[in-house]
């Protein structure tokens, strides 16, 4: 995701408004389209009928453009956030298990089997060291 600038995409759906956005289908042959875009419960972007790719697409774009409200754009990039928070915790706790491994290897005591005990939680040495080595490529 680092090819997505966050704080812009979060600042314009913040300037867009809190308003419910809808895909209306309208077969009213006087409407410019046939379909359209409600923000707020106002008709506000419409589906042309002579638009590029063909009506059909078109519609699907509208739904699809409804569907990316920025109701819903900043609920995944807060979800995106936390998980950023998550997986910086966790790094964390891989690197402190690194660092406490190495420590005691140090003094010539190796963990059994590769595998780090305390009290009912237990860690795979080599899983940890990659899952470090994963999470600081970003993967």
């Amino acid at each position: 995701m680092s090819n997505i600038d966050k704080r812009s995409l979060r600042e314009a759906a913040e300037r867009a408004g809190q308003n419910d956005w809808e895909y209306v289908y309208t077969s009213d042959l006087s409407s410019p389209g046939r379909g359209y875009i409600t923000v707020g419960g106002a008709e506000a972007i419409y589906c042309l009928n002579k638009a590029a790719g063909g009506v059909k697409q078109s519609e699907n774009v509208l739904r699809y453009i409804a569907a990316a409200s920025p109701e819903t754009m900043l609920a995944l990039l807060d979800e995106l956030d936390a998980k950023d928070k998550l997986i910086a915790e966790l790094s964390h706790h891989l690197q402190s298990a690194h660092e406490f491994i190495e420590h005691t290897e140090a003094f010539g005591h190796e963990a059994s089997n590769g595998i780090l005990c305390c009290g009912d939680a237990q860690w795979n040495i080599d899983e940890s060291k990659s899952a470090l080595a994963a999470a600081g490529k970003g993967e």
